[in-house]
């Protein structure tokens, strides 16, 4: 059956009960609904009730779109399409079912569950774990007790129970909480009941572990992807690796094979993460799950360590969207899925081709929030 793709990407937020979305969060999510154009195939549609440029529809015809794709008003909507949303939340089933789609989420609280820190910390505490990565804390004193002994040039980060891209955080250095940031902490713990708390670690390289869950059969492994973040953490693109696992697309078919292997530490962290997505499918959960994992400097020993549950995200990843785009390059292109402006710093990828994969404007605005295919080597 065809899909109708629902961009809830302040997913988070709704699993928070955030319902009202002021309006920089509407033409975000505005701004990021091409980004479903990565898996969509041509029956399929996506929700975007915007205008986007004429030009910008006619160039979705070199991935064998069409121009159509995009669905702008509610009364257009297809009745029947199965839902696809970035993550499943009690406002994504609402507006599925208001709207006559095909409506098959997962358990709604375990969803909830999976994408929050009381879920993804406690695993990280299993036997076998480099080391202590984050502390849950449920009242002021403990978040204080957190930070008391660090040396002045410790840096942490308290995060809420349920965050993403570097939102709903805050970053502080040594053993003293500005009296700013300890009332985001009380809001916080008022509001979810618990935050976390976590050393701001040196930053290797980090990974996006793409699993699927189907609704009967084990886990199976879609792609591993590389994170690019920016020095404060927050997202910035996925570039592609060349590597040994098999993609698979959304329908689970095997698309394209790698040929080379990826370094030791992505393979464990990887393979690390499997326990934690057998145990979302034996709760009843299915549908994607996207993990970060971290490769970092150890503070004390100075030696490479990894950090293989992160972050963990029962929902679509833009590393799987990435995947996705990858795929329509081929097997052979060496490329990044870039989030921001054209010319990053990185002078080395001067001479890359760029792929639009949003347009420049959409009802008549510029778009604050382009994504490109940045390809650095020829498609092969």
């Amino acid at each position: 059956m065809n899909r109708f793709f629902y961009g809830n990407f302040d997913f988070e937020d709704q699993l928070r009960g955030e319902v009202q979305r002021p309006a920089r969060t509407e033409r975000l999510l505005l701004e990021l609904a091409p980004s479903w154009l990565a898996i969509a195939e041509a029956g399929d549609r996506i929700w975007c009730p915007g205008k986007l440029p004429e030009e910008f529809l006619a160039s979705l015809s070199q991935w064998g779109l069409p121009a159509d794709i995009f669905v702008s008003e509610a009364r257009n909507i297809p009745a029947g399409m199965d839902l696809v949303p970035w993550g499943w939340s009690p406002a994504a089933v609402e507006f599925g079912q208001r709207h006559g789609l095909v409506v098959e989420a997962p358990p709604l609280d375990v969803v909830r569950l999976a994408n929050s820190r009381e879920y993804s910390v406690p695993l990280e505490e299993s036997p076998g774990d480099d080391g202590d990565f984050a502390t849950l804390c449920r009242t002021l004193g403990e978040v204080l007790a957190s930070v008391e002994r660090l040396p002045a040039t410790t840096c942490w980060v308290i995060k809420a129970n349920w965050s993403h891209a570097a939102r709903e955080r805050i970053l502080g250095r040594g053993p003293v909480i500005p009296n700013a940031d300890i009332q985001w902490v009380k809001q916080r713990l008022a509001r979810d009941g618990v935050v976390c708390w976590e050393l701001w670690l040196q930053r290797e390289a980090e990974i996006g572990i793409q699993w699927q869950i189907p609704r009967d059969g084990p886990p199976q492994l879609d792609a591993i992807t590389e994170l690019l973040v920016d020095p404060r953490g927050q997202y910035v693109g996925t570039r592609a690796l060349t590597e040994s696992v098999v993609f698979r697309s959304a329908k689970d078919r095997p698309f394209a094979e790698r040929k080379a292997t990826l370094p030791a530490w992505a393979t464990d962290a990887a393979e690390a993460t499997r326990p934690a997505v057998t145990d979302l499918a034996q709760r009843g959960y299915f549908g994607p799950v996207g993990i970060d994992a971290m490769r970092f400097m150890h503070p004390d020993w100075n030696l490479p360590r990894t950090r293989p549950l992160q972050d963990i995200n029962a929902r679509w990843t833009m590393g799987r969207l990435a995947a996705g785009w990858f795929q329509r390059l081929g097997p052979g292109a060496k490329a990044t899925w870039w989030h921001g402006a054209r010319e990053p710093a990185d002078a080395s990828v001067a001479s890359a081709e760029w792929i639009a994969t949003s347009p420049e404007t959409i009802d008549g605005q510029g778009v604050l929030h382009p994504t490109w295919l940045r390809v650095e080597e020829p498609i092969g």
